[in-house]
């Protein structure tokens, strides 16, 4: 899903004039090749160009922007497919504070924390991956229709992590049965239960 941040970037971030639009264009370059790499399953290959994306948007941009938090978080998700999850949450976790930082709490940060719950999920820890599914579900719910299909994503990692605990783990305080119904946000299909 880090395509989807990159894609935005590209839309939202055009670059300036001069040798920052040359050094932009030169990590745009890069993370479209990525994205080419990582359809491809290429992963570790990908991972070497969005090392210098990153790089490049570190020397030309605060720390505090939102091209640097968008490329933490677009390595993130590499060094994720790679099971990396360390470095994969290190990323993750300075791409939040950058965008927080930034004043937003809009669909980036849902993304972020979405892939936060996939990564804490992936190690097992299933309360903190709960926590971040919950807030970004919570995030998406303010600003996407239910048939949006990022909304349908944090329900349905929210609703695959929370399935395969069981019935009675304690992770799973309220349990469901059944898939979404994106039409009722938190109603599971087929009778089940509000989340």
């Amino acid at each position: 899903m880090w395509w989807l941040m990159a894609c935005w970037f590209l839309v939202v971030a055009g670059a300036s004039p001069g040798h920052l639009g040359t050094e932009e264009e030169k990590a745009k370059a890069l993370d479209v090749q990525a994205q080419a790499l990582f359809d491809q399953a290429r992963f570790a290959e990908g991972e070497v160009l969005l090392r210098e994306s990153l790089s490049i948007r570190e020397r030309l941009y605060d720390d505090k922007s939102l091209q640097v938090g968008s490329s933490l978080f677009n390595l993130g998700e590499m060094l994720l497919s790679q099971e990396k999850h360390e470095e994969a949450l290190s990323l993750y976790e300075r791409s939040l504070v950058t965008l927080q930082a930034l004043g937003s709490e809009d669909l980036l940060v849902a993304q972020v924390t979405n892939s936060l719950g996939e990564l804490w999920a992936r190690k097992g820890n299933y309360k903190v991956a709960r926590t971040h599914f919950e807030q970004s579900l919570a995030i998406r719910r303010e600003g996407m229709e239910p048939d949006d299909p990022l909304f349908a994503t944090s329900l349905s990692c929210l609703d695959i992590w929370t399935s395969a605990l069981g019935p009675d783990h304690p992770v799973r305080t309220r349990p469901h049965q059944g898939r979404f119904d994106p039409k009722q946000p938190g109603i599971a299909a087929e009778g089940g239960r509000r989340l």
